[in-house]
Protein backbone atom coordinates (compact mmCIF):
# COMPACT_ATOMS: atom_id res chain seq x y z
CA UNK A 1 0.00 0.00 0.00
CA UNK A 2 1.69 3.49 -1.09
CA UNK A 3 1.93 5.86 1.31
CA UNK A 4 2.42 9.77 2.07
CA UNK A 5 4.02 10.88 4.66
CA UNK A 6 3.01 14.93 4.93
CA UNK A 7 5.52 17.24 7.34
CA UNK A 8 3.34 20.47 8.05
CA UNK A 9 3.77 23.41 9.51
CA UNK A 10 4.04 25.86 6.75
CA UNK A 11 1.38 27.73 4.50
CA UNK A 12 0.18 26.16 1.54
CA UNK A 13 -0.16 28.71 -1.11
CA UNK A 14 -0.71 28.95 -4.99
CA UNK A 15 -3.22 27.44 -7.43
CA UNK A 16 -4.09 23.93 -7.78
CA UNK A 17 -6.66 22.92 -11.23
CA UNK A 18 -9.59 20.94 -10.12
CA UNK A 19 -9.35 17.60 -12.51
CA UNK A 20 -12.96 16.95 -14.09
CA UNK A 21 -14.77 13.77 -12.43
CA UNK A 22 -14.15 10.38 -13.91
CA UNK A 23 -18.02 9.59 -13.29
CA UNK A 24 -19.24 12.16 -15.16
CA UNK A 25 -16.16 11.86 -18.13
CA UNK A 26 -17.23 8.24 -18.87
CA UNK A 27 -21.14 8.47 -20.08
CA UNK A 28 -19.79 11.90 -22.02
CA UNK A 29 -17.25 10.22 -23.97
CA UNK A 30 -20.06 6.98 -24.42
CA UNK A 31 -22.33 9.65 -25.36
CA UNK A 32 -19.90 11.23 -28.75
CA UNK A 33 -20.57 8.25 -30.54
CA UNK A 34 -24.05 9.26 -31.01
CA UNK A 35 -23.38 11.75 -33.82
CA UNK A 36 -21.06 12.31 -36.77
CA UNK A 37 -19.81 15.86 -35.99
CA UNK A 38 -16.47 15.98 -33.99
CA UNK A 39 -16.92 16.23 -30.68
CA UNK A 40 -14.23 18.34 -28.78
CA UNK A 41 -14.22 17.44 -24.73
CA UNK A 42 -11.58 18.90 -22.20
CA UNK A 43 -10.87 18.68 -18.38
CA UNK A 44 -11.15 15.23 -19.01
CA UNK A 45 -9.42 13.18 -16.30
CA UNK A 46 -6.44 10.84 -17.34
CA UNK A 47 -7.35 7.95 -15.33
CA UNK A 48 -7.33 4.30 -16.45
CA UNK A 49 -11.29 3.92 -16.66
CA UNK A 50 -11.31 6.60 -19.34
CA UNK A 51 -8.04 5.54 -21.02
CA UNK A 52 -9.83 1.69 -21.58
CA UNK A 53 -13.18 3.42 -22.58
CA UNK A 54 -11.21 5.61 -25.61
CA UNK A 55 -9.18 2.73 -26.74
CA UNK A 56 -12.49 0.40 -26.99
CA UNK A 57 -13.84 3.18 -28.93
CA UNK A 58 -11.22 3.93 -31.21
CA UNK A 59 -11.44 -0.31 -32.04
CA UNK A 60 -14.53 -0.06 -33.44
CA UNK A 61 -13.73 3.14 -35.47
CA UNK A 62 -14.11 6.19 -33.69
CA UNK A 63 -10.99 8.71 -34.67
CA UNK A 64 -9.24 9.51 -31.04
CA UNK A 65 -7.46 12.11 -31.01
CA UNK A 66 -5.66 13.23 -27.61
CA UNK A 67 -4.30 16.71 -27.59
CA UNK A 68 -2.87 16.69 -24.13
CA UNK A 69 -2.92 14.87 -21.18
CA UNK A 70 -6.94 15.92 -20.69
CA UNK A 71 -8.22 17.11 -24.06
CA UNK A 72 -9.59 14.41 -26.57
CA UNK A 73 -11.46 14.94 -29.65
CA UNK A 74 -13.82 12.78 -30.87
CA UNK A 75 -15.31 11.60 -34.25
CA UNK A 76 -17.61 8.78 -34.82
CA UNK A 77 -18.89 9.57 -38.04
CA UNK A 78 -17.02 5.69 -39.55
CA UNK A 79 -17.45 3.41 -36.99
CA UNK A 80 -17.63 -0.01 -38.59
CA UNK A 81 -17.82 -2.27 -35.82
CA UNK A 82 -20.70 -2.45 -33.27
CA UNK A 83 -18.93 -5.40 -31.20
CA UNK A 84 -16.42 -4.19 -28.62
CA UNK A 85 -13.94 -6.99 -27.99
CA UNK A 86 -11.54 -5.00 -26.11
CA UNK A 87 -10.33 -7.08 -23.83
CA UNK A 88 -10.45 -4.10 -20.56
CA UNK A 89 -13.42 -3.47 -21.05
CA UNK A 90 -14.64 -6.36 -19.10
CA UNK A 91 -12.75 -4.77 -16.47
CA UNK A 92 -14.89 -1.66 -16.13
CA UNK A 93 -17.96 -1.01 -15.02
CA UNK A 94 -18.54 1.94 -17.59
CA UNK A 95 -18.76 -1.09 -20.58
CA UNK A 96 -22.52 -0.36 -20.45
CA UNK A 97 -22.43 3.30 -21.55
CA UNK A 98 -21.80 2.07 -24.46
CA UNK A 99 -24.76 -0.25 -25.06
CA UNK A 100 -27.02 2.77 -24.51
CA UNK A 101 -24.71 4.77 -27.17
CA UNK A 102 -24.69 2.58 -29.96
CA UNK A 103 -28.24 0.88 -29.87
CA UNK A 104 -29.69 4.15 -29.57
CA UNK A 105 -28.00 5.37 -32.87
CA UNK A 106 -27.49 1.73 -35.06
CA UNK A 107 -30.09 -0.57 -32.94
CA UNK A 108 -27.57 -2.93 -32.41
CA UNK A 109 -24.60 -3.39 -30.10
CA UNK A 110 -22.22 -5.68 -28.19
CA UNK A 111 -20.45 -4.95 -25.26
CA UNK A 112 -18.55 -7.30 -22.69
CA UNK A 113 -19.82 -6.84 -18.86
CA UNK A 114 -18.26 -7.83 -15.67
CA UNK A 115 -20.32 -10.93 -15.54
CA UNK A 116 -23.94 -12.26 -14.05
CA UNK A 117 -25.57 -9.64 -16.83
CA UNK A 118 -28.84 -10.78 -17.33
CA UNK A 119 -29.75 -11.45 -13.43
CA UNK A 120 -27.87 -7.71 -12.83
CA UNK A 121 -30.24 -5.90 -15.10
CA UNK A 122 -33.17 -7.34 -14.48
CA UNK A 123 -32.56 -7.00 -10.29
CA UNK A 124 -31.72 -3.26 -11.10
CA UNK A 125 -28.84 -1.39 -9.50
CA UNK A 126 -26.33 -2.03 -11.31
CA UNK A 127 -23.50 0.81 -11.10
CA UNK A 128 -24.03 1.27 -7.03
CA UNK A 129 -24.40 -2.62 -5.96
CA UNK A 130 -24.21 -5.05 -8.65
CA UNK A 131 -21.43 -4.79 -10.97
CA UNK A 132 -19.38 -3.65 -7.61
CA UNK A 133 -20.58 -7.01 -6.08
CA UNK A 134 -19.96 -9.23 -9.26
CA UNK A 135 -16.25 -7.69 -9.56
CA UNK A 136 -15.72 -8.02 -6.50
CA UNK A 137 -16.26 -12.18 -6.13
CA UNK A 138 -14.61 -12.43 -9.28
CA UNK A 139 -11.09 -10.55 -7.52
CA UNK A 140 -11.86 -13.07 -4.53
CA UNK A 141 -11.69 -16.23 -6.20
CA UNK A 142 -9.38 -14.87 -8.92
CA UNK A 143 -11.78 -16.28 -11.90
CA UNK A 144 -10.11 -14.88 -15.58
CA UNK A 145 -12.81 -12.33 -17.32
CA UNK A 146 -14.70 -14.46 -20.56
CA UNK A 147 -14.81 -17.69 -18.31
CA UNK A 148 -17.54 -20.01 -17.56
CA UNK A 149 -16.54 -19.81 -13.74
CA UNK A 150 -16.23 -15.91 -14.29
CA UNK A 151 -20.04 -16.01 -14.86
CA UNK A 152 -21.27 -18.38 -12.69
CA UNK A 153 -19.34 -16.70 -9.85
CA UNK A 154 -20.52 -13.29 -10.86
CA UNK A 155 -24.11 -14.41 -11.22
CA UNK A 156 -24.32 -16.05 -7.55
CA UNK A 157 -22.74 -12.77 -5.71
CA UNK A 158 -25.52 -10.90 -7.51
CA UNK A 159 -27.89 -13.66 -6.75
CA UNK A 160 -27.04 -13.59 -3.01
CA UNK A 161 -27.07 -9.64 -3.16
CA UNK A 162 -30.92 -9.43 -4.06
CA UNK A 163 -31.62 -12.22 -2.02
CA UNK A 164 -30.05 -10.25 0.84
CA UNK A 165 -32.09 -7.47 0.23
CA UNK A 166 -34.88 -8.98 -0.42
CA UNK A 167 -34.79 -10.19 3.13
CA UNK A 168 -33.90 -7.43 4.48
CA UNK A 169 -36.80 -5.65 2.99
CA UNK A 170 -39.00 -8.66 3.97
CA UNK A 171 -37.81 -8.18 7.69
CA UNK A 172 -38.89 -4.57 7.69
CA UNK A 173 -42.10 -5.37 6.32
CA UNK A 174 -42.98 -8.06 8.73
CA UNK A 175 -41.47 -6.60 12.35
CA UNK A 176 -43.37 -3.02 10.79
CA UNK A 177 -46.74 -4.31 12.48
CA UNK A 178 -45.55 -5.38 15.90
CA UNK A 179 -43.36 -2.67 16.23
CA UNK A 180 -45.71 -0.08 15.23
CA UNK A 181 -46.58 0.59 19.25
CA UNK A 182 -42.67 0.65 20.69
CA UNK A 183 -41.74 2.93 17.62
CA UNK A 184 -44.33 5.10 18.07
CA UNK A 185 -44.00 5.21 22.11
CA UNK A 186 -43.43 8.57 23.97
CA UNK A 187 -40.26 7.49 25.14
CA UNK A 188 -38.37 6.63 21.99
CA UNK A 189 -39.73 10.53 20.25
CA UNK A 190 -36.49 12.28 21.26
CA UNK A 191 -34.59 9.62 19.78
CA UNK A 192 -36.23 9.76 16.45
CA UNK A 193 -35.71 13.82 16.05
CA UNK A 194 -32.16 13.24 16.79
CA UNK A 195 -31.00 10.49 14.37
CA UNK A 196 -30.35 13.47 11.25
CA UNK A 197 -28.50 15.17 13.94
CA UNK A 198 -26.50 12.38 15.02
CA UNK A 199 -25.89 11.12 11.68
CA UNK A 200 -24.66 14.32 10.04
CA UNK A 201 -22.63 14.49 13.48
CA UNK A 202 -20.69 11.32 13.04
CA UNK A 203 -20.31 11.97 9.24
CA UNK A 204 -19.07 16.02 9.85
CA UNK A 205 -16.53 14.32 12.84
CA UNK A 206 -13.75 13.62 10.80
CA UNK A 207 -13.88 16.77 8.69
CA UNK A 208 -13.97 18.92 12.51
CA UNK A 209 -11.23 17.14 13.96
CA UNK A 210 -9.08 17.56 10.81
CA UNK A 211 -10.14 21.56 10.71
CA UNK A 212 -11.09 22.56 14.20
CA UNK A 213 -10.16 26.18 13.45
CA UNK A 214 -12.83 26.22 10.88
CA UNK A 215 -15.18 24.06 12.56
CA UNK A 216 -15.09 25.25 15.76
CA UNK A 217 -16.94 28.66 15.26
CA UNK A 218 -20.09 27.42 13.36
CA UNK A 219 -20.22 24.79 15.47
CA UNK A 220 -20.69 26.80 18.78
CA UNK A 221 -23.02 29.07 16.98
CA UNK A 222 -25.28 26.13 15.77
CA UNK A 223 -24.76 24.74 19.31
CA UNK A 224 -26.64 27.97 20.71
CA UNK A 225 -29.22 28.01 18.34
CA UNK A 226 -30.28 24.30 18.46
CA UNK A 227 -30.19 25.32 22.43
CA UNK A 228 -31.99 28.40 22.55
CA UNK A 229 -34.67 27.59 19.50
CA UNK A 230 -35.39 23.74 20.13
CA UNK A 231 -37.75 24.25 16.85
CA UNK A 232 -34.93 24.25 14.61
CA UNK A 233 -33.94 20.21 15.57
CA UNK A 234 -36.96 19.31 13.13
CA UNK A 235 -35.10 21.80 10.39
CA UNK A 236 -31.47 20.15 10.55
CA UNK A 237 -31.10 19.54 7.08
CA UNK A 238 -31.99 23.31 6.03
CA UNK A 239 -29.31 24.47 8.98
CA UNK A 240 -26.39 22.94 6.83
CA UNK A 241 -26.52 26.04 4.53
CA UNK A 242 -26.18 28.81 7.24
CA UNK A 243 -23.66 26.63 9.30
CA UNK A 244 -21.34 25.48 5.83
CA UNK A 245 -21.39 29.32 4.28
CA UNK A 246 -19.66 30.55 7.82
CA UNK A 247 -17.30 27.33 7.98
CA UNK A 248 -16.50 28.80 4.10
CA UNK A 249 -16.32 32.04 5.22
CA UNK A 250 -13.73 31.31 8.36
CA UNK A 251 -11.94 29.07 5.60
CA UNK A 252 -11.74 32.01 3.30
CA UNK A 253 -10.36 34.78 6.19
CA UNK A 254 -7.87 31.88 7.22
CA UNK A 255 -6.47 31.71 3.12
CA UNK A 256 -6.45 35.27 3.05
CA UNK A 257 -4.54 35.71 6.49
CA UNK A 258 -2.33 33.09 5.24
CA UNK A 259 -1.66 34.41 1.61
CA UNK A 260 -0.85 38.02 3.57
CA UNK A 261 1.39 36.71 5.81
CA UNK A 262 3.65 34.79 2.96
CA UNK A 263 4.15 37.93 1.22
Amino acid sequence: MEQYAIKGGNPLVGEVEIGGAKNAALPILAASVMTDETVYIENMPDVRDTNVLLSAMENIGVIVKRTDRHKVTLNASNISELVVEDENIKKIRASYYLIGALLGKYKHAEVALPGGGYLAFITGNLINMKIPCAMTARDMVDAKIGTPENEIISTISIATSSLVTIIVLAIGVLLMVPLQPVLQSPVLQPAFENVVPALFGAMAYKYYRKNMNIALFPLIIMSLLFTLVPSLIGSTSFMIVPSGAIAIGIAYLFYKKRKGGSK
